[in-house]
């Protein structure tokens, strides 16, 4: 029997409904750390060959300022934000837990009158109301 004629009609792949994935992974280059010492030495020689100024330098030390700068302002903005972000949170749980002993006060207090309701019965209960009005007037 030739291929074309088998079960699979020739096709020697996998079943057809499966996808093949991108296998290769896009990695990009990997972080290498900068040599600071080497960096260093390589500001000293280009100062000592007279290919740097220093007023390069001083430009270059402004450059380094201000990222360190811009990292410091980023990391102080995320702060105050975290930083008011709790407090707003702290406030809104105080405020659901104030609610929530305001709410079990008046349920206790519901189920209190209730009760007394239900022992002395809604007729002995207009009794004493009347009995206290009466008092308040006195």
């Amino acid at each position: 029997m030739s291929e074309l004629n088998s079960i699979n009609g020739g096709y020697k792949g996998g079943s057809p409904r499966v996808r093949s994935e991108n296998s290769v992974k896009n990695e990009g280059t990997p972080y290498t750390p900068v040599d600071i010492k080497g960096l260093t030495n390589v500001v000293k020689d280009l100062y000592s060959s007279g290919r740097l100024m220093p007023e390069d330098i001083q430009s270059l030390i402004a450059d380094l300022q201000q990222l360190l700068s811009i990292k410091v302002t980023e990391y102080s903005e995320s702060f105050l934000s975290l930083k008011t972000q709790k407090e707003t949170l702290d406030g809104e749980i105080q405020q659901r837990q104030n609610n929530l002993s305001q709410t079990a006060k008046l349920e206790d207090l519901a189920d209190m009158v209730d009760t007394i309701e239900t022992f002395f019965g809604k007729d002995k209960i207009e009794e004493i109301r009347n009995l206290l009005k009466k008092y308040r007037n006195v």
